[in-house]
């Protein structure tokens, strides 16, 4: 009787579909099916969490359709491979590579079929044809498999669906994860994968089991200058392959993209069948993308027979995205389980009800599998701007792989939506493992190569993916956004010319565009080209990205795009990724360019017979940003307080401000500050909040996640920003210091009234009030003398400015002004540290200055007397460091001690908190 130990709450392996877990609202617990036996499926404790399954395939057994235990033997087969094993030959499957029966090892029992490598892959195909399928089920096939030494090589499985000649048939090949590894670990584990059904020619199954080497398991294409290691003496055994029937279970929202308008209630349609339907229960959850229930429902189980569908009605939901999920139950096992994820839309934000211009997405080549739904997704979005793959030219005679007639629909919507098309003449290798390498990045470099050197010979290769699209795109990228190709190899910038008048033979009015990496140097000679992409990898900050495009602004284009690469998901968490996000796509609006480009914000899967189009989360974020900020031009970035930042945007008057908080708490903080008359606040959802006011002001909570705020006036953040103290540092000695206030009247009309300055707590300033009457345009330059307390500790500060002033009407708000307090020509810098029971501060000095001086520091710590060290005549360029030992450390950790100097014969001072630690 065998027995499966699962751990409860592992990561990085993929969820069997078979598996033990409470209904809702219990604990879960995740197991595997195991060998077949009489006794009753029964839970008993484990150790340390750990759950212990008996016989979950007893419970199963009028499931399984077949079985492989590789023990041949007693029903006659003599040979060393399985009966209807067919080993695959191809490119890296070696013949001399063969599999063989172990009669040692076994996963309940010996044998085992061992599949042994000695340099390249090896892979048996099961061709028995008596696997016979019910059209209206599921399938879930699992295998075993024990890895030996593989540690560049890798184990796994594959299952499809074949018609009634025993031809697989197209689309229906799913793989497992794949087991190996550099940790080295030989135990048994299980690999599943599911075979959705309601495939039309599908008459039975088809296995396969596979050892391969690198590049094989990437699904990548080939690089001719990279280095595969492979594994010599290794292999894998594989037992207990079993197929398992499933209840037939479908999930749908019943919108192209799973996507629900304002005005639309969500709902969503499940249906679960099965042959017999006895012991099975069903169960419909939806959730948020942040965790809250949304619903909780059990659902009636069909039969084949008495076929029924459930449309289940959610109601007014709020704008985000959701999660569903259908599970289906037998007594504590679940069986089968179907997800979706769809998104419930706001309101439109783009009060002129307009086209969101000056942003676009960019479409792959999965997106012509379904053009209905990423034509419908693209609409919702009111982009003006899509980029799209065209593939490259077959040079070696093949057919374009993917569906022209879908291409040329999508192309065609496009063009009766007025929605400029971008067509990338090149695309990326496929993503389907089972998919052959595509090389139409290579062919485009090499057609543009071969067309500077002999044109004629090589036109109608240019010819064949131009003319059937040729009236529906008007421009035309070389290579993908991510190719940097043309940065570094000067012969494809100098083959721009030719392309370019070739490209005019057919398409006259055709316009060409590059693609570049931002992060390389600006081209030095002229693109011939009419627009640059510039490409910005997620390691490019936000705050960033503006100094990058000002270096290509000289480049002699048209115009310049941005395309942004979002956080890897599996890298970041969803808060990250988000604000990330917003803050990307704001700076790269701010920085100037034309458009800003980002990859489709939803995936295409293949779960079921048919493909069906998720969104992500961006998607919501993205229709959010492009509403607001479509048709508005920069006004600058601004700073409202400490932490606090903004990028405001200017439409036809209007302001948008785009503001975070840098130094907020997890659940944020509120601020009180002047946005304008009637100002609101607007989430990246796309969910619009009222501001309550305080008086005049009003009071906005921030976090770090960016927040929009709607109906500001321009004017009054400009003059805010303008408010300045100047120069914008305070040397650190007490005397007087003179200075001056400045700031800017931007409005078209004069103005006039009082401003009243109130300096950090403790110090003084001469005059608090200043009176001013300014023309348009006009500036204000006031002197004020200012003074600090003695114990001041240097750091950055902040002068406030209280304004009223009288325009149109009567405006009260408040500018804040950064300035740093520090000494110019001495530097000082200070830490502490424990060692053992004591605490060492460490106090480096470096005279910045043209003449010596005599200095004195110290260091005042909680309840402890003061000490004192001397630096005597520090020579110009001379650093000195001094040291000072306080003992019971413990009573000192964690908190901050004054470390400071004075100068001795003259006014400098300084004083810093330094944190014990």
């Amino acid at each position: 009787m065998a027995v499966l130990v699962v751990a409860v709450g592992g990561v990085g392996e993929s969820q069997p579909m078979l598996s033990l877990r409470t209904p809702p609202g219990g604990a879960t617990h995740e197991a595997a099916t195991s060998a077949p036996s009489a006794e009753p499926a029964r839970l008993t404790p484990g150790p340390e969490g750990v759950v212990v399954v008996r016989d979950v395939r007893g419970v199963m057994r009028r499931r399984v359709v077949k079985s492989f235990d590789f023990d041949e033997r007693k029903r006659g087969n003599v040979e060393s491979v399985p009966m209807y094993w067919q080993r695959h030959l191809g490119e890296g499957f070696p013949h001399y590579l063969a599999g063989r029966f172990d009669q040692k090892v076994g996963h309940d029992a010996p044998p085992s079929f061992y599949l042994e490598l000695r340099g390249g892959s090896l892979g048996y195909v099961y061709q028995g044809q008596d696997v016979p399928i019910h059209m209206h089920s599921d399938y879930l096939v699992s295998v075993w498999v024990r890895p030996n030494k593989l540690k560049h090589a890798r184990a796994y499985a594959s299952a499809y669906y074949c018609d009634r000649n025993g031809r697989k048939v197209p689309g229906t090949e799913r793989f497992s994860r794949r087991v190996g590894g550099a940790d080295g670990s030989q135990d048994w584990r299980q690999l599943t994968i599911e075979l959705p059904g309601g495939y039309a020619k599908a008459r039975q199954i088809g296995v396969g089991l596979w050892v391969t080497q690198p590049p094989v398991p990437s699904g990548s294409g080939l690089d001719e200058h990279a280095i595969y290691r492979q594994d010599i003496r290794s292999g894998a055994w594989f037992d207990d392959v079993q197929v398992v029937r499933l209840p037939r279970a479908s999930l749908a929202t019943g919108q192209e993209g799973n996507v629900f308008t304002a005005d639309q209630q969500p709902a969503l349609r499940a249906e679960v069948s099965d042959l017999d339907g006895e012991d099975l229960s069903v169960r419909l959850e939806v959730a948020s993308a942040d965790g809250r229930p949304v619903l909780d429902r059990e659902l009636q189980m069909t039969t084949h027979a008495h076929p029924a569908g459930h449309l289940v009605e959610l109601g007014r939901l709020p704008p985000g995205l959701y999660h569903a999920r259908l599970t289906i139950w037998s007594d504590k096992l679940r069986l089968s389980e179907r997800d979706i994820r769809f998104v419930q839309l706001g309101p439109r934000l783009n009060t002129g009800g307009g086209r969101n211009e000056g942003f676009g997405l960019v479409l792959g080549q999965d997106d012509y599998a379904c053009p209905g739904a990423a034509a419908r997704l693209i609409d919702l979005l009111h982009v003006v701007n899509v980029k799209l793959p065209m593939g490259g030219p077959q040079l070696d005679g093949k057919r374009d792989p993917q569906s022209a007639s879908a291409r040329q629909k999508l192309l065609e919507w496009l063009w009766q939506e007025r929605i400029d098309a971008v067509a990338m003449l090149a695309s990326g290798a496929p993503r389907d493992r089972g998919d052959q390498v595509d090389r139409a990045n290579e062919s485009w470099r090499s057609l543009l190569l071969a067309l500077a050197e002999k044109p004629e010979a090589w036109r109608s290769y240019l010819a064949r993916p131009l003319v059937r699209s040729a009236g529906f795109v008007q421009s035309w990228q070389t290579g993908p956004d991510n190719d940097d190709a043309l940065a570094w190899d000067a012969r494809l910038g100098a083959s721009l010319g030719v392309f370019q008048k070739e490209l005019h033979r057919f398409l006259p009015a055709a316009e060409i565009a590059v693609a570049w990496p931002i992060l390389h140097q600006a081209p030095a000679e002229p693109l011939e080209a009419q627009y640059v992409s510039l490409y910005v990898p997620s390691t490019v900050r936000p705050e960033g990205i503006a100094s990058h495009v000002r270096d290509f602004k000289k480049v002699r284009a048209q115009g310049l795009w941005t395309v942004i690469e979002p956080l890897a998901s599996g890298r970041y968490d969803r808060t990250a990724q988000l604000t990330d996000l917003v803050k990307r796509l704001a700076c790269a609006h701010a920085a100037g360019v034309e458009v800003v480009y980002l990859p489709k914000p939803w995936e295409t899967t293949r779960r079921t017979a048919e493909p069906k189009v998720e969104p992500h989360e961006a998607y919501l974020v993205f229709r959010t940003v492009a509403e607001l900020l479509s048709r508005s031009q920069p006004a600058g970035q601004f700073y409202l307080g400490e932490g606090v930042h903004a990028l405001v945007f200017d439409r036809e008057g209007a302001g948008i401000m785009v503001v975070w908080d840098d130094r907020a708490p997890p659940e944020g903080r509120r601020h009180t500050m002047y946005l304008g008359s009637s100002p609101e606040q607007i989430d990246i959802w796309g969910r619009v909040h009222a501001l309550p006011r305080v008086g005049n002001r009003h009071q906005i909570g921030l976090g770090r996640t960016p927040t929009f705020v709607r109906g500001t006036e321009v004017w009054h953040l400009e003059l805010r920003n303008s408010f300045a103290l100047d120069p914008p540092r305070v040397e650190s000695s007490y005397r007087l210091h003179e200075r001056t206030v400045r700031f800017v009247n931007p409005q078209r009309t004069p103005i006039s009234g009082m401003m009243r300055l109130r300096p950090p707590r403790g110090w003084e300033i001469r005059p608090v009030r200043t009176r001013f009457s300014l023309a348009p345009g006009q500036e204000l330059r006031t002197r004020v003398t200012m003074r600090f307390p003695p114990n001041e500790v240097a750091g950055p500060k902040t002068l406030a400015g209280l304004f009223s002033i009288d325009s149109d009407r009567s405006y009260n708000f408040t500018a804040l002004a950064p300035f740093e307090l520090g000494l110019d020509a001495i530097e000082a810098c200070s830490f502490a540290r424990i060692e053992r029971s004591t605490v060492i501060v460490h106090q480096t000095i470096t005279n910045r200055g043209q003449e010596g001086v005599d200095i004195e520091g110290y260091v005042l710590a909680p309840g402890r007397a003061r000490l004192v060290r001397m630096y005597r005549r520090v020579e110009p360029g001379q650093t000195i460091v001094k040291k000072y030992v306080l003992d019971n450390a413990s009573r000192l950790r964690g908190r901050g001690i004054r470390v400071g100097l004075k100068e001795i014969h003259g006014p400098r001072l300084l004083n810093q908190i330094v944190l014990v630690q």
